[in-house]
């Protein structure tokens, strides 16, 4: 067995409502759960996340800030969830579409590494969303695009590690896309109550 250890390293969460833990309550967003792992003893966890971020946003504004994080002779990594507000909210920067998205996030990818040739990249795939700008059907097929192209190229950029949070097994590998989907009984315990979208997750959900 490998035991890894992060005495002394930065680890940034960075991306939209999902991080920052709208709907979860009591510190059970998944950048505070991950500072309770025993690996991560004596590491600093960031909670990068912000309501209403965006990937064009991260590109320009947010992600040169990030990269004045790193410490020299530190461990630094750097998780990125984000694609839901860049695909279907970010009206002032105008819609994505799964194809577009993929080209942000595969630039703020490459800007971080450049910037910190010893950063270790993270990134999650992108959660379902009832509703958005595109509709249901639709806005999920570039989700559904977005998150194939992170399978497929995110090596090529220098991430290190992808997260599927879809894949198999999971209860948010849906098999369809329309409303009933989202209300369904295998998921309708994990998301945040009262929300018309279901794209917040509730403590359950985390």
């Amino acid at each position: 067995m490998i035991e890894y250890t992060y005495e002394g390293a930065y680890i940034s969460c960075e991306g939209n409502s999902l991080t920052s833990g709208s709907g979860s309550s009591g510190g059970q967003n998944y950048p505070t759960q991950l500072r309770s792992l025993p690996p991560l003893a004596g590491a600093t966890v960031r909670n990068g996340g912000s309501a209403g971020q965006t990937l064009a946003r991260m590109l320009t504004y947010s992600g040169p800030i990030v990269d004045t994080y790193y410490k020299s002779g530190k461990a630094f990594v750097l998780v990125v969830w984000e694609g839901t507000n860049a695909i279907n909210i970010d009206s002032s920067n105008g819609r994505r579409t799964g194809a577009q998205a993929l080209a942000e996030l595969r630039q703020y990818c490459l800007d971080r590494i450049a910037a910190r040739p010893s950063v270790k990249l993270i990134v999650l795939t992108t959660m379902p969303m009832m509703g958005g700008f595109w509709g249901t059907a639709a806005g999920n097929q570039h989700i559904l695009d977005y998150n194939a192209g992170i399978m497929a190229d995110a090596a090529s950029w220098g991430v290190a590690h992808v997260v599927d949070v879809r894949k198999v097994g999971s209860p948010w590998h849906f098999t369809g896309y329309t409303d009933a989907d989202f209300n369904a009984a295998s998921v309708a315990p994990y998301w945040q109550a009262g929300e018309g979208q279901h794209v917040h997750l509730n403590n359950a959900g985390y």
